[in-house]
């Protein structure tokens, strides 16, 4: 109000704005009232989902305000009032902004309101809290069960930051809810170790930290477990006779995979996986044609991998028996002739003892020697006579080959022959 001079003041009238006059004795004063002055201060008890709001109103203009508060936007948008009614005079006031979202970003200024209008201050800013910001390390150090990975959490959301580690899964985009590791707390790098792998798979892994706000997540990086290099401990059978049939090899041992591939002198064989310690193997009859040693591997391929130790398979020359029987026989006056043929491949001379057994129950012996790495042929008709159905045993002090020819007229009609070895037991 403007100065009367001590004048008293006998009535006031209203302009109905921001005017009021005052009635002297000496005459009419004006009397201004003018709009408040506020500030904003910074926002506090800042959550994910609101804050506290605050304000003062350092001149009310020469009234009490009668509204005061708070003009905010959130994330660039409209502008919303957040008002409070009644008499306020000069002085800090607060209020609280809710329903907001983790790391939305709110601008707000004070502002006040009396007769002459309203007034506001200038502009002040805040994040609400939100999950940490984490990345993810490139993976290192990669084994067949283990990998070195890690993360940065830069920023930790506005609180504190209670966990941090890696997890991983052979599903993209792991969570805490996979294997994972923990590796302290707090903002800064960190190093995590991953174990318990499996070789030769393709693994996801991702950074993650945690607040009270919740989890967050670094990028998904890719990576596969190198295979082992395998090892074998036996093979059965280890050895086999020359020019003996095709089989099946067992090979035991440890860090064989399904693709694991056993080898003959280098070459691959189809191979079975039964475990990781033990795959089988198909052996060709070509392998084993000729006396010698064969090498025996199993190759995992890569990523790592490597061919194993190798083991020997002994191929034998082949061995003759000391003893033969031939159960079938007949010496048919002018219709079968039977022979006995002998080999020696020995060094020095072999004696044999033959036993011509027959349907009646007698038996028949004859001494014979064959020289070294020499032959001999025996006419049993000339032995044991005509019409004479006969059986055979062999026995010799030296390895030998004993077949049993025998050639024939059926009937007058018909001639032929067929000749079988002996049964060596």
């Amino acid at each position: 109000m403007g100065d009367t001079g001590g004048d008293a003041v006998h009535s006031l009238a209203w302009d109905g704005g921001s005017t009021l006059y005052a009635g002297c004795w000496g005459g009419v004063y004006r009397c201004q009232i003018d709009p408040p002055n506020v500030w904003t201060d910074p926002a506090t008890d800042v959550t994910s989902t609101g804050a506290t709001l605050n304000g003062e109103i350092t001149s009310t203009g020469g009234e009490n305000c009668d509204q005061r508060g708070f003009s905010y936007r959130v994330n660039g948008g409209n502008w919303t009032d957040l008002i409070e009614s009644g008499s306020f005079a000069t002085g800090a006031y607060s209020l609280s902004l809710t329903g907001l979202s983790p790391g939305d970003q709110v601008d707000y200024k004070a502002k006040a309101h009396n007769s002459a209008g309203w007034a506001e201050d200038t502009t002040q800013k805040f994040t609400t809290d939100t999950t940490p910001t984490v990345t993810t390390t490139e993976v290192t150090n990669i084994t067949p069960t283990t990998a070195e990975s890690g993360g940065n959490v830069a920023d930790d959301g506005g609180e504190p930051v209670t966990a941090r580690g890696v997890c991983w899964s052979t599903n993209p985009n792991p969570t805490t809810a996979d294997d994972h590791t923990t590796d302290g707390t707090g903002t800064g790098e960190f190093t995590s170790n991953i174990t318990g792998l499996t070789p030769g798979t393709h693994y996801h892994v991702r950074a993650y930290a945690t607040n009270s706000v919740g989890t967050s997540y670094g990028e998904d990086r890719e990576f596969i477990t190198l295979n082992p290099v395998p090892s074998i401990t036996s093979i059965l059978p280890s050895s086999a006779t020359a020019g003996g049939s095709a089989f099946t090899l067992t090979v035991n041992g440890s860090d064989f995979l399904p693709s694991s591939v056993v080898r003959w002198n280098g070459n691959d064989r189809t191979t079975i996986y039964i475990s990781s310690t033990q795959l089988t193997a198909s052996i060709l009859s070509s392998d084993i044609e000729s006396a010698g040693e064969a090498s025996v591997t199993v190759f995992n391929p890569a990523p790592g991998g490597g061919t194993s130790n190798a083991k020997t398979f002994n191929i034998n020359e082949p061995t003759c028996p000391n003893t033969f029987y031939f159960a079938e026989g007949y010496t048919g006056r002018g219709s079968f002739v039977e022979y006995l043929t002998v080999m020696n491949p020995n060094s020095s001379e072999a004696h044999l003892s033959m036993t011509y057994m027959f349907s009646n129950g007698t038996t028949q012996t004859q001494d014979l020697t064959v020289g070294a790495t020499t032959r001999a042929t025996i006419n049993v008709n000339s032995v044991v006579g005509d019409d004479q159905e006969v059986s055979v045993k062999i026995t010799s002090d030296q390895p030998v080959v004993c077949e049993r020819p025998i050639y024939f007229n059926y009937a007058g009609s018909w001639n032929g022959g067929h000749c079988v070895v002996g049964y060596a037991p």
